[in-house]
């Protein structure tokens, strides 16, 4: 072997780049393993202080046991946002909600689809559903939704 070669027959040369290659390879996947791991971590003790609900029966005055589940469908906000009536009818829905989450007392809530017109939200749909979540909220009752149709449409510039 010459003296620009190792005894393995790479060049020097070569052999520095694949050094240094191999050395930030190793080093990125350590990086990238501490990420997960501090992610996982992270994320299971945030999983641990989330309160989950328990979901039973409830004995009614009759002695019969009963899980009364809402479902609500259809509700459709931020229809029309830029115009009077859209925030209108937002407001209307949230009242007719009220009265029948109210009068019911559901054990369950299950939002089954069209939450939103999203085709229609000039701004982030997110505002929505954070002002639906916070509504839920007041009823210290669980609820689950499930993503219609219209839910995850682009918004769409009226008359194009």
């Amino acid at each position: 072997c010459g003296d620009d070669e190792i005894l393995i027959g790479i060049p020097n040369s070569l052999s520095e780049k694949l050094r240094l290659y191999l050395t930030k390879s190793i080093f990125s996947c350590f990086v990238l393993v501490l990420i997960l791991a501090l992610g996982w971590k992270i994320e299971s003790q945030y999983r641990r202080s989330i309160e989950k609900p328990t979901l039973r029966y409830r004995k009614e005055e009759d002695d019969s046991w009963v899980f009364k589940v809402l479902q609500i469908t259809d509700i459709h906000l931020g229809e029309a946002e830029d115009l009077p009536w859209g925030p209108e009818n937002d407001l209307k829905t949230l009242v007719a909600l009220d009265a029948i989450i109210s009068k019911e007392s559901p054990d369950l809530i299950v939002l089954s689809g069209d939450q939103l017109t999203a085709n229609n939200c000039l701004k982030n749909a997110t505002s929505y559903y954070q002002l639906l979540g916070d509504f839920l909220i007041q009823y210290e009752t669980p609820w689950a939704i499930i993503f219609g149709n219209h839910d995850d449409m682009d918004f769409e510039i009226p008359g194009t």
